[in-house]
């Protein structure tokens, strides 16, 4: 069975799906950029961006904590600068999974597998918690 997404570019299916395209057939429709491409096609790619964007997140994670460790039990301004700077690369890969994740959902309606649907949802509102900087004074201010 093909799909018809007129909303990925040849150059994105590329970039997403990677080298071990699976699909029947890639074609140009009209002016736009426009292709067809087989449902199993995207379903796995999404199945392998999540998996990796977790085992990423899992090791920044650690990466994170640990540098959280270390500052904790050493309080020096060089383990306070790795601290922040590891909570700076998480908080911007979360954002960007949390991104690539929200894509992925617009197409989710594809999919065949109930889990992958599940942790892309999940994984779309990834660090959305966090109050927002106005928010987070006024609540600064009262602890004070």
């Amino acid at each position: 069975m093909l799909l018809y997404l007129s909303e990925l570019s040849v150059a994105r299916i590329s970039q997403v799906v990677g080298w071990s395209l699976r699909v029947a057939r890639v074609g140009w429709q009209g002016q736009g950029q426009e292709v067809l491409v087989g449902r199993e096609v995207v379903e796995s790619s999404a199945r392998r961006f999540v998996e990796e964007a977790e085992k990423e997140l899992m090791n920044q994670c650690t990466r994170t904590m640990q540098a959280a460790w270390n500052y904790q039990t050493d309080l020096t301004t060089h383990h306070r600068t790795l601290l922040v700077n590891e909570q700076d690369t998480f908080k911007r890969m979360q954002e960007e999974s949390r991104q690539e994740a929200g894509r992925w959902r617009s197409v989710d309606y594809l999919f065949t597998d109930s889990d992958l649907k599940d942790r892309l949802d999940k994984m779309s509102v990834i660090g959305l918690p966090e109050l927002p900087s106005p928010s987070m004074t006024s609540v600064s201010v009262g602890l004070v």
